[in-house]
């Protein structure tokens, strides 16, 4: 953003200062300096937009690849617990029941 604001600035105010050296007659130093930090400002808050468009791009794009890795995280965390649920289960070491409350508890846990 920072960029496109000095870039639309530096712009402004090249062109401001093209109008008054094109301009019929003198052009007072006055006018000429109001005039580049008008047309400075305005170009920077010109060259500002696309900034603003391009960072806000940037932020949802990162936003997406972090909750991608963090759903990708979760599925393989429970895949993991539902397999060793199930080891135990085959081994006898927990009824059914039981091993629904633990994936229960671990689903709240991960969850809340």
């Amino acid at each position: 953003m920072v960029i496109g604001v000095v870039a639309g600035a530096l712009i402004g105010i090249m062109i401001v200062q093209l109008i008054a050296t094109a301009a019929p007659g003198d052009v007072p130093a006055t006018e000429r300096v109001l005039g580049g930090l008008f047309g400075g400002f305005i170009g920077g808050v010109i060259g500002a937009i696309p900034g603003i468009v391009l960072g806000a791009v940037i932020w949802l794009l990162e936003v997406r690849a972090r909750l991608r890795a963090a759903t990708s995280f979760l599925q393989r965390s429970l895949w993991e617990q539902r397999e060793a649920r199930r080891g135990e289960l085959e081994a006898g070491r927990v009824s059914p029941d039981e091993a629904a409350q633990q994936i229960q508890g671990e689903l709240e846990e991960t969850w809340w």
